[in-house]
C-alpha cells in the first residue's frame, strides 16, 4: 500500500493529461474553491514526468495526450455535477 506522502498533485490540466498519458494512477480529484486538484500515485515519478513536460522534453504520443485530456476533462464535468445535486 502506498503511503498518502508519495503522491503527487497539480492544479494543471495539461499537465495532468501528460502524467495521466504515461499511465500513472490517478488517485483522486479535489475540489479547491472554483479548482479541481488531480491527485495522482507515486510522486517521484509523476514529479520526473511533469519537469520533462515543463521542460519539453516529455514525449507524448498526440491520440494518447487527446484521450487523457478528454478523460480528464469529463471527469472534472461529473464531479462539477455531482456537486451541484
Amino acid at each position: 500500500m502506498k503511503m498518502e506522502n508519495d503522491i503527487y498533485c497539480t492544479k494543471d490540466l495539461p499537465e495532468a493529461s501528460a502524467i495521466y498519458s504515461h499511465h500513472q494512477k490517478l488517485l483522486r480529484l479535489e475540489r479547491e474553491g472554483n479548482h479541481f486538484i488531480f491527485v495522482f500515485q507515486d510522486r517521484k515519478s509523476c514529479a520526473k514526468l511533469a519537469n520533462a513536460f515543463l521542460n519539453r522534453e516529455l514525449t507524448v504520443d498526440a491520440k494518447t495526450f487527446s484521450e487523457s485530456l478528454r478523460s480528464l476533462k469529463d471527469l472534472i464535468f461529473q464531479q462539477k455535477e455531482k456537486n451541484n445535486r
